[in-house]
């Protein structure tokens, strides 16, 4: 939960400076927000922020949409056993602008890489749909479609989107069950 929260820390501020910070400040965010991920062999796991040039009057601009961007939440983590990895953890989080605070935008899986945790993984929800489970759609990294249930999950704040309460709901109570 922790190393989740730190990272969306970090997100939040290469995000904002996407809208407007210089190119130094931005690259200096990006790093720090990277530094939080791992590319696992044959996968690769970056940021997804970024942006083209700018002249110094578009980025001014640009600059005036910065409340566009928010600070993610954190709803639930869960920890998985894995055959290749001693423990996986999975971060639900919700998106990444003020009205899509209250719905999944984001499953980050997390594993130990000589000796911290780091991000292997990225899904983002299926854009559309109401299924419970949710459906999540590969974004980067590893790539994973068997994952064993949980075997503890630390709710944090539920999201608000019915859907995706249902899925946070569910999740807890099979995680009680085991």
């Amino acid at each position: 939960m922790e190393f989740l929260s730190a990272y969306l820390d970090a997100e939040f501020e290469e995000a904002r400076a996407v809208r407007q910070g210089s190119d130094a400040v931005l690259r200096r965010r990006t790093e720090a927000s990277e530094d939080f991920m791992y590319s696992v062999p044959g996968y690769i796991m970056a940021s997804v922020y970024g942006r083209p040039p700018m002249t110094e009057s578009q980025l001014e601009e640009y600059a005036l949409t910065v409340d566009q961007v928010a600070h993610r939440k954190l709803f639930l983590v869960s920890e998985h056993r894995h055959r290749n990895w001693a423990s996986l953890f999975a971060g639900y989080i919700s998106g990444d602008s003020p009205l899509s605070l209250g719905a999944y935008g984001l499953l980050l899986y997390c594993a130990e890489i000589e000796g911290g945790l780091k991000i292997i993984s990225s899904y983002y929800p299926e854009p559309l749909s109401v299924e419970v489970p949710t459906v999540w759609r590969h974004a980067g990294g590893v790539e994973f479609d068997d994952v064993d249930s949980a075997v503890r999950v630390q709710a944090i704040e539920a999201p608000k989107r019915p859907e995706h309460l249902r899925d946070w709901d569910m999740r807890r109570e099979l995680a009680a069950e085991s």
